[in-house]
């Protein structure tokens, strides 16, 4: 029984690895008070080669919580987040058998996310700031690019690189470029976005390209 929780819990941790690329759960624009976020995702590695042995080729599932907390300026004009997020698959595997192994997985693909909005401009105008996500593991500097459609509503690009700062959490470089749509705000706070990207770089000295979409619900201050 003991054997079998272990090989549980590796499994899961090897899936979750695989599957917990780090993604920024909002767009460019920030707001004043809290928001609630959870974001479901399908991430696949794509073959380099017709010839190459590649045993991950399927999607892989993630499920993220988290939350920021978002201030604008007296005038308006800047303004700035600050939030986290968790995998939702990790907290369940702490929670059902604590390996050491666990918890490590946990804090690598858990993210610290700081955003800055330098200029903050009316609704119907473009937005634009700069972030970054931190975990034990990696750092994944980002900006991002978007334009208001309407109350709530918006389509944004983001653009982020991650790359490992632990030499014993292996050699990884990433770019991961996406596009969002974020639906009106139904005003109550509720929101939904659509997401589709990708990862382009080196994990391990390995060549590694792959897809992501993605779709994220949040709650926030009602208008």
């Amino acid at each position: 029984m003991k054997k079998a929780r272990i090989a549980a819990a590796l499994a899961a941790t090897l899936l979750m690895a695989t599957g917990c690329v780090p993604q920024v759960l909002h767009g460019p624009r920030v707001e004043t008070g809290k928001t609630g976020v959870l974001q479901l995702s399908a991430a696949r590695s794509l073959p380099i080669s017709e010839t190459e042995d590649w045993s991950d080729d399927r999607f892989v599932i993630g499920l993220y919580g988290g939350g920021r907390i978002g201030s604008v300026s007296a005038d308006g004009r800047t303004a700035y987040s600050l939030g986290a997020q968790v995998p939702l698959s990790g907290v369940l595997l702490v929670l059902l058998s604590p390996p050491d192994e666990a918890l490590e997985v946990l804090g690598a693909t858990s993210y610290v996310d700081a955003y800055l909005q330098p200029n903050r401009l009316p609704t119907g105008m473009t937005d634009y700031g700069v972030g970054v996500l931190v975990s034990t593991a990696l750092v994944t500097p980002y900006a991002q690019y978007g334009r208001t459609l309407g109350p709530g509503a918006s389509w944004y690009t983001t653009q982020a690189f991650a790359y490992n700062y632990r030499a014993n959490s292996g050699n990884a470089l990433l770019w991961l470029p996406s596009i969002s749509r974020r639906s009106a705000d139904d005003g109550r706070g509720r929101a939904v976005s659509y997401t589709a990207g990708g990862t382009v770089g080196r994990i391990s000295d390995r060549t590694h390209w792959g897809l992501i979409l993605a779709v994220t619900a949040e709650i926030g201050p009602k208008k």
